[in-house]
């Protein structure tokens, strides 16, 4: 990627948006911004990371839920709780050019 001239500046990720119990399983959400550095550009991709844990929360594991894979994922994690409320994510935006 850096030899195409992509680089990542930063990564934030935010609090859980929810929490919920499902089937044994404690999971949220929690949005995450990208700052990519795109050759002479400076975007911002806004994405979703799910969070996972099968012991009340001891130990979690992340799944990055970037807005076309959103399908994908639920039907290779079919166990993924119907009761998260999956956010619309804006489109990436040029912050810098």
């Amino acid at each position: 990627m850096k030899q195409d001239g992509t680089e990542y500046k930063k990564i934030d990720v935010g609090l859980p948006t929810q929490i919920i119990e499902d089937n044994g399983l404690l999971e949220c959400l929690l949005p995450e911004t990208f700052k990519i550095k795109m050759k002479d550009k400076l975007t911002l991709v806004p994405s979703t990371l799910i969070g996972i844990s099968m012991d009340k929360g001891q130990r979690w594991y992340f799944i990055d839920a970037a807005k076309p894979n959103l399908a994908k994922i639920k039907e290779t994690f079919p166990f993924i709780s119907k009761k998260l409320n999956f956010p619309i994510l804006p489109d990436a935006k040029i912050i810098k050019e």
